[in-house]
């Protein structure tokens, strides 16, 4: 087998062919390597920014809970009379699909969904004849109601591994 610079047509090719021919290898390897170069640095970029992008909407949540949070604290100051809950008994836990109806206020809560992202949507139907539907409550939510003269609430203690755990209490 000859090599490569042996062979026939090689042989007949005059500088100026060899250097175009040079020229137009070179120019070609130079393009693809641009390119693909060009394509990783933009999709880095592109993560980069989607990154960016989550870190802005988690700082402006946290800056809403930090508000909430400063809120829920003065009204708790406030209202002395806010009821801890007794013992762990007092939390239900839900699984989808799931319904519960506290004995002692009335409330029947149903659970239609529980997302990956810790995300509830549920119905209350309270005693009094009306329902309220929730999209998307997170652990915190709560909402509170009466029931033949006593005030009750709602709250979801938590949402993991897709059980939310839910309490009903006097206040």
């Amino acid at each position: 087998m000859k090599k490569f610079a042996e062979l026939e047509a090689v042989q007949n090719l005059t500088w100026r062919q060899v250097i175009t021919y040079s020229t137009l290898t070179l120019t070609t390897l130079i393009a693809a390597t641009w390119t693909i170069a060009t394509r990783i640095a933009d999709s880095k970029a592109e993560y980069v920014n989607m990154r960016y992008a989550e870190i802005e909407t988690l700082q402006n949540q946290l800056v809403e809970l930090q508000k909430e949070n400063v809120q829920y604290r003065k009204l708790h100051s406030k209202n002395k009379n806010i009821t801890q809950l007794d013992s762990e008994s007092e939390i239900k836990e839900l699984m989808e699909s799931e319904s519960y109806v506290d004995p002692k206020s009335g409330l029947f809560v149903s659970i239609s969904e529980l997302s990956n992202s810790g995300s509830v949507y549920f119905s209350l139907n309270f005693p009094d004849g009306s329902r309220k539907y929730i999209n998307g409550a997170k652990a915190g939510y709560g909402t509170t109601f009466e029931n033949k003269g006593k005030k009750y609430q709602f709250v979801i203690a938590g949402v993991k591994n897709k059980k939310a755990k839910i309490t009903v209490r006097e206040l």
